[in-house]
C-alpha cells in the first residue's frame, strides 16, 4: 500500500473508531451503570457525557486544526481519545465513568474534523473524491454498527471491552499517521476567535443539556428557579450572538459557508438523517427485548442488518452518483430509508414478524448506503483549501447535534407513550410505543427529503467515471 494510502487507512480507523463509540454502548448501559454504581435513570449520561463535548468542540477544533495544523490536532486529540477509553474500561465509580466519557468526547472532537482536512493535504486532487467518499460512508455506517457491535462484544466478553478494544485500534491509526503524514503546517497568521469559542461552546452545552435532560426534569425547575425553558433560551440568544459575531474578520465559522445554498441543505438534511439512524437503535432495541424477548447476542444481530447492507451499497454508490448525481442518489437513499422506516413501524405494535423488521432495517440500510457517501462530498464543495476544517467541523457538528436531538426527542416519545398506556390502568405497550417512535422520524426524514430536493445538482459529477475528476470537480472536492 502507498504512503498515501496508508494515511488514509490510519485516518479512518481513528474516524470509525470515534464515531462507533457514540452509540456502542446503548445496548450496554444496564450493565455498565450496575458495574459502575451509576442508577439506570443516570446511565444516560454514559451516552450524553460522550456527545455533549463531541457536539460542541468539532467546529472549534476544526478551525484550531485550520490555524495550527490538522495533523498535531489529530495526534493530540487520539491520544487523548486513547487514554481516556483506558481510564473508561478501568472505572469503578460513576464520577470516574462519566468524567472520562466527557474527556473522550472531547478526544472525538480534535480527532473528527482532522481527518477531511488531512486528505485534502496530503492527496492529490485527482484522488480526493474516493478518499472522501470512504470516509464519508465510514462516518455514517460507524454509528449505526455501534449497536450490534456492543451486542456482540457484551455476549462474547464483558462490558469493559466496549471500551478496551479501541486502545490497540487507536494505537495502529496513531503510529501510521505519525509515520506517513507530511508535515502539516497552519494556515497564514490571524487571531483565534476566543470570543465565538466561548459564545459557540456556552450556546451548545446550554442548548444540548436542555435537549438532553429535559424529559428528566418534566421541562420545569433544575435548581434554584432555572427551569429548562431557561437554559434552552439563554443557549438560543447565545447562538445568536454567536452568529452575530461571525461577521468578522477570522470568524470561527466563516459565514461564507453557510450562504452557500448546497451547504446549508446539506446540513439540514444530516440532522433528519440521524433521526432515521440513531432513532432506530434507541427504540428498537426495547421490541425487541421487551416484546419479541430477544436476549443480547440475538438483538446484536438484528441490529447487524442494516449496517451490514449499507456497507454493501456503498460500495456501488459511486456507480449510482457517476449516472444520475450526487443529488438524486441522496434522494433515491432518503426514499429508501424512510420506506424501511416505515416498514419496521408497521411491524412494531403487536410485535409482527421478526423476518419483516430486518427487512425493513436491510432497506433502511440501502438508503444509508447511498446517503452517506455524497453527504460530504455534497457539503464540502466550493469551501476555500484553508477552510476544510472549519467546513468538515459544521458537518460533523451537525451529524452529532442530529445525534443528541434524535436520542433525546426519541427516548421522551418512548417515555410518554409508554407512561400513557400505563396511566390509563394498561400494562405498558412497547409496541406502539416503538411504532410511534419510529413514525416520527419518518416524518423528519421525509422533511430531509423535500430540502434534498431543493439542492444544486453537480452535473460534473455525473460525468465522472473511474476515479477520473473533472478539473471544475476536483476543485470543489478539493475539501
Amino acid at each position: 500500500m502507498s504512503r498515501p494510502g496508508l494515511l488514509v487507512f490510519a485516518l479512518n480507523l481513528a474516524n470509525l473508531v470515534t464515531i462507533v463509540d457514540t452509540t456502542i454502548i446503548t445496548i450496554a448501559i444496564p450493565q455498565i451503570s450496575s458495574g459502575t454504581g451509576l442508577t439506570l435513570s443516570s446511565g444516560v449520561w454514559l451516552l450524553d457525557a460522550y456527545l455533549i463535548p463531541l457536539t460542541v468542540f468539532i467546529v472549534t477544533a476544526g478551525r484550531l486544526g485550520d490555524r495550527y495544523g490538522p495533523k498535531i490536532l489529530y495526534l493530540i486529540g487520539l491520544s487523548l481519545f486513547a487514554a481516556m477509553s483506558l481510564c473508561c474500561g478501568l472505572a469503578s465509580t460513576p464520577t470516574a465513568i462519566i468524567a472520562s466519557r466527557a474527556l473522550q468526547g472531547l478526544g472525538a472532537a480534535l480527532v473528527t474534523p482532522q481527518v477531511f482536512s488531512m486528505i485534502a493535504r496530503a492527496l492529490p486532487s485527482h484522488k480526493q473524491a474516493g478518499a472522501f467518499a470512504l470516509s464519508s460512508v465510514i462516518s455514517g455506517i460507524a454509528g449505526v454498527m455501534g449497536p450490534a457491535l456492543g451486542g456482540l462484544l457484551l455476549y462474547a466478553t464483558s462490558w469493559r471491552w466496549i471500551f478496551l478494544i479501541n486502545l490497540p485500534i487507536c494505537l495502529v491509526s496513531f503510529l501510521l499517521a505519525l509515520a506517513t503524514a507530511p508535515s502539516m503546517s497552519g494556515g497564514e497568521e490571524r487571531r483565534t476567535d476566543f470570543t465565538g469559542i466561548a459564545l459557540f461552546t456556552s450556546a451548545l452545552t446550554l442548548i444540548s443539556f436542555g435537549v438532553v435532560e429535559g424529559n428528566r426534569f418534566n421541562w420545569g425547575q433544575v435548581w434554584h428557579g432555572i427551569t429548562i425553558p431557561h437554559i434552552l433560551s439563554l443557549g438560543a440568544v447565545l447562538l445568536v450572538l454567536y452568529l452575530l459575531s461571525q461577521r468578522r474578520p477570522n470568524s470561527l465559522t466563516p459565514l461564507a459557508l453557510l450562504r452557500r445554498r448546497n451547504t446549508t441543505l446539506i446540513n439540514l438534511v444530516s440532522v433528519t438523517v440521524q433521526f432515521g439512524t440513531i432513532g432506530v437503535y434507541v427504540s428498537l432495541p426495547v421490541l425487541l427485548r421487551q416484546v419479541l424477548e430477544l436476549d443480547v447476542k440475538s438483538v446484536g444481530f438484528v441490529l447487524a442488518a442494516m449496517p451490514a447492507s449499507s456497507v454493501l451499497v456503498a460500495l456501488a454508490t459511486k456507480y449510482v452518483s457517476t449516472s444520475i448525481g450526487l443529488k438524486y442518489t441522496l434522494v433515491v437513499g432518503l426514499l429508501s430509508l424512510t420506506a424501511g422506516l416505515l416498514l419496521v413501524a408497521s411491524n412494531a405494535r403487536f410485535g409482527g414478524a421478526l423476518g419483516a423488521i430486518v427487512a425493513g432495517l436491510l432497506l433502511g440500510g440501502v438508503g444509508t448506503g447511498l446517503i452517506f457517501p455524497v453527504r460530504g462530498l455534497i457539503a464540502m464543495q466550493d469551501a476555500p483549501r484553508l477552510m476544510v476544517g472549519a467546513a468538515s467541523g459544521v458537518l460533523s457538528t451537525t451529524r452529532q447535534l442530529g445525534s443528541v436531538l434524535a436520542a433525546s426527542v426519541t427516548g421522551a416519545f418512548l417515555q410518554v407513550n409508554v407512561q400513557t398506556t400505563v396511566e390509563s390502568g394498561l400494562p405498558a405497550n412497547y409496541g406502539d410505543a416503538v411504532r410511534y417512535s419510529l413514525l416520527f422520524c419518518c416524518c423528519l426524514v421525509g422533511v430531509g427529503i423535500l430540502f434534498s430536493l431543493v439542492l444544486r445538482q453537480d452535473r460534473s459529477v455525473a460525468r465522472t467515471r473511474r476515479g477520473s475528476v473533472p478539473r471544475s470537480q476536483s476543485r470543489e472536492l478539493r475539501n
